[in-house]
């Protein structure tokens, strides 16, 4: 069971260099081979990347992101103590809260977390639960 960014499940939508791995994982999950974790965050990430790119219009991004919810990842609404956590991280290591976030969320399940940001797994290169895709 890793946690999995908005890096990875844009893949799922949009055809882009690691798309083929991002693809991989999603068939394990669909497999039930693993289930794929994130903080409802990710939604909300996926929501605006498909808004704004300019190949995809409302209705189309309406349905992607009806297509990301009959995936049946499981989504988690952060608690205080995660939130709290992951300002803390982000302060310390200079990353975004929204990243953080998935950190925190890995870390406080005992899950690896994968991204496709390879700037990201750079600057955590010292947390061994981080893992580039």
């Amino acid at each position: 069971m890793p946690v999995v960014d908005a890096s990875i499940a844009i893949k799922w939508f949009i055809e882009e260099a690691d798309s083929p791995a991002a693809h991989r994982l999603l068939e394990a999950h669909a497999a039930g081979q693993m289930t794929l974790v994130a903080p409802d965050l990710l939604v909300y990430e996926v929501s605006n990347v498909l808004l704004h790119h300019p190949h995809f219009s409302v209705p189309e991004a309406q349905r992607s992101i009806e297509r990301l919810y009959e995936l049946e990842l499981e989504l988690i609404a952060p608690s205080v103590e995660l939130v709290t956590a992951a300002i803390a991280l982000a302060a310390t290591k200079r990353v975004t809260f929204y990243d953080a976030l998935y950190v925190q969320l890995a870390h406080h399940l005992e899950l690896p977390f994968y991204t496709a940001d390879r700037k990201l797994v750079v600057k955590l290169h010292d947390l061994p639960s981080v893992k580039s895709l």
